[in-house]
């Protein structure tokens, strides 16, 4: 407990994708699937929506979210001398987005997501202990509401750079004090389109500090996280039409007051789309 996590290495295979229709004549556009925003910040979130054109307004957006790809926790993360327990971990909520508003090129994204984890046992190896009794342990619970705005601006440098700054806020207000936090983060992303090739960069500040002293560490948690990425997409594959191949690599180092809290994360992928 004392320790930061050994190393761990995964590999999997994923199918995703999105049907958009648009009543060109209303300026109405449904959706459903993963978008390709989501997939390239590594988000494999599903959402089921509807985008509607108000003029010179801008784009106005709503969606219900919901996990495909449930994400593996452990059932009880600060077990110790034996094997962990896995489980799922799923959210549901709704996104609301305003694009290009008032003819800017200003964007806003608000989302609730609803976490739930399977079976939700943190603490429970160490209950009974000196520093771990029932209420202890209602502090590690890690299910709860996580809200999240968002604003960026897009500058467009010329033809085929642009820039775009972003702030995001986050609030977990989980049922567990100590395990609910607040963060802020910044992200700056480049992207150069070339005739053949797209070229995504970005890098990746945030901040963030729980409500309450985790009882185990007898500290509050504080972390600082930094990230880079990089994608690159070649467009017509093969000379195909609508198939693009896409390569991504990202990196995250998350330093923590409490060590068992730290994380590197190297993350690649290489995937072929298709537009019909």
């Amino acid at each position: 407990l004392s320790e930061s996590p050994d190393s761990e290495t995964d590999t999997r295979a994923l199918l995703n994708g999105e049907i958009k229709y648009t009543f060109g004549s209303r300026g109405t556009q449904i959706f459903f699937g993963n978008s390709i925003e989501d997939l390239v910040s590594y988000d494999f979130t599903s959402q089921i929506g509807v985008r509607q054109d108000v003029g010179r307004a801008g784009i106005m957006g709503g969606g219900i979210l919901f996990t495909s790809i449930p994400a593996e926790v452990w059932k009880d993360p600060y077990v110790t001398n034996v094997r962990r327990s896995e489980t799922d971990r799923t959210a549901k909520g709704v996104r609301f987005t305003w694009e290009n508003i008032m003819g800017s090129r200003f964007d806003v994204q608000y989302s609730y997501r609803d976490i739930s984890i399977d079976s939700e046992n943190s603490g429970t190896a160490l209950y009974g202990s000196g520093s771990v009794g029932a209420y202890e342990r209602s502090l590690l619970d890690r299910e709860g509401d996580h809200y999240k705005l968002t604003g960026e601006y897009t500058f467009e440098l010329d033809d085929r750079n642009s820039l775009k700054p972003q702030v995001s806020i986050n609030s977990y207000d989980l049922d567990g004090a100590a395990m609910a936090r607040d963060s802020v983060g910044v992200r700056l992303t480049h992207t150069y389109k070339g005739e053949r090739y797209i070229f995504i960069s970005d890098i990746y500040l945030t901040t963030e500090e729980a409500d309450k002293r985790n009882p185990i560490f007898n500290k509050t948690w504080e972390s600082d996280t930094i990230g880079l990425g990089f994608s690159a997409i070649y467009r017509n594959f093969m000379d195909v039409d609508g198939l693009n191949l896409m390569g991504n690599v990202a990196y995250y180092d998350v330093d923590a007051n409490i060590a068992f809290y730290d994380a590197n994360v190297v993350m690649s992928s290489v995937s072929c789309l298709y537009r019909f």
